[in-house]
């Protein structure tokens, strides 16, 4: 059963590795996987493929390794699932503005993430399972509560984006929000 993706690439064109969409694009087709869609530059792609969420986060990884000679950590969720995390992140900070609110995508559940994390006034965060919300009052350039310090802590793989981000991926998608 064909099923669509949406692979989540960490640090590319904001952590020294730059890789084009039209090239993402291409290694994808290459893999055999069609609808092959891709939403900004910060490593967002769609496909759709009989393939599993393990097979297509392995390949890709293996397929971006082999052109840029560097892991590329990706992570993958379903649209329905991306639809699911927004109905989670947004509530889980009433109090704030849609711009300052993340979502850390986990490659798996850490348990008791937020404990793990610690306090990082005045950012917040709030474990979603694997996921975490996180608030960033004062913008995400300015925290301490980063990509490295979750991975870290947690002892996962995370790529962070922001709810517009992920609104415009489900919207590319074609999964009404």
């Amino acid at each position: 059963m064909t099923t669509t993706h949406v692979a989540l690439l960490r640090a590319v064109n904001v952590g020294g590795l730059t890789v084009h969409m039209e090239r993402l694009r291409e290694l994808a087709a290459d893999l055999g996987w069609g609808e092959v869609a891709t939403h900004l530059a910060s490593g967002n792609l769609l496909l759709a493929t009989d393939d599993s969420a393990t097979v297509v986060a392995q390949s890709l990884a293996e397929a971006l390794r082999r052109q840029f000679g560097r892991a590329v950590p990706v992570l993958i969720r379903t649209p329905g699932e991306l639809a699911d995390v927004l109905e989670r992140a947004g509530p889980a900070f009433p109090h704030a503005a849609a711009g300052r609110v993340h979502v850390a995508f986990l490659d798996h559940d850490p348990g008791h993430a937020d404990d793990r994390l610690g306090d990082f006034a005045p950012d917040e965060h709030v474990h979603l399972g694997r996921e975490l919300a996180l608030h960033y009052p004062d913008g995400q350039a300015r925290t301490k509560l980063t990509t490295a310090v979750i991975e870290r802590r947690l002892g996962v793989v995370a790529t962070i984006r922001g709810l517009r981000t992920i609104e415009g991926i489900l919207a590319r998608s074609g999964v009404p929000r």
